[in-house]
């Protein structure tokens, strides 16, 4: 019931509040943690930016971790449960923009991913390895990060909407933006809309 009505009763990643600016914070994540990440590009019967990839890749995760079956991972020979963590992380990459000059890129333009955040006690070496291939493993060094806050059903095209809004108020704050933004969602399917927790995520530049 708790769960239904927005309470979040998983793991989350711990931060410290560095500056709170009324619509949105300057958090500081200073733990590295490890993510189980699909993307796109190896989903090549989905369109990106529809809830098509979005369950596909929330199924593959799930899998992985062991929510509908035996864990689809090993570790010392062994498939190991994981504990479901939040928020669960989806980002896209630029889409391309004409150049007069080649421009080299190790990311492919328009290409999404969905991220599950492993629980604290794992590191990138200790993590349960994948058995499906489309899942990595991936490290996330500590970080400062703009965040705002938002509710109701949000898929990427409202995320891209709100983060165009949130990008454009910290330029407006004269903030050195550092990266790019990530959508971040904490509550199951049946959490009650206005209930849920959705947050933008830019990694800045901030000296308080």
């Amino acid at each position: 019931m708790g769960q239904a009505l927005g309470r979040i009763e998983v793991e989350t990643p711990a931060y410290s509040v560095v500056k709170d600016f009324g619509s949105y914070q300057i958090r500081r994540y200073e733990t590295e943690l490890v993510l189980a990440q699909v993307s796109s590009i190896d989903f090549p019967d989905t369109e990106t930016n529809t809830p098509v990839f979005s369950n596909s890749a929330f199924r593959v995760l799930a899998e992985y971790i062991g929510v509908f079956k035996t864990p689809a991972n090993e570790r010392t020979g062994e498939p190991t449960p994981i504990a479901m963590t939040a928020p669960v992380i989806s980002q896209r990459s630029p889409e391309p923009v004409a150049m007069t000059a080649p421009v080299m890129s190790t990311e492919k333009a328009g290409v999404e991913s969905m991220a599950f955040i492993l629980p604290k006690q794992y590191t990138l070496s200790t993590s349960p390895k994948p058995t499906d291939p489309r899942v990595k493993l991936v490290a996330c060094s500590a970080q400062t990060v703009a965040v705002y806050t938002f509710t109701w059903f949000c898929d990427m095209k409202r995320g891209a909407a709100e983060a165009e809004n949130f990008l454009a108020q910290l330029e407006e704050d004269n903030l050195t933006i550092a990266g790019r933004w990530c959508l971040a969602r904490y509550n199951p399917p049946w959490t009650l809309p206005f209930l849920r927790t959705n947050e933008i995520h830019v990694p800045v530049s901030f000296e308080p």
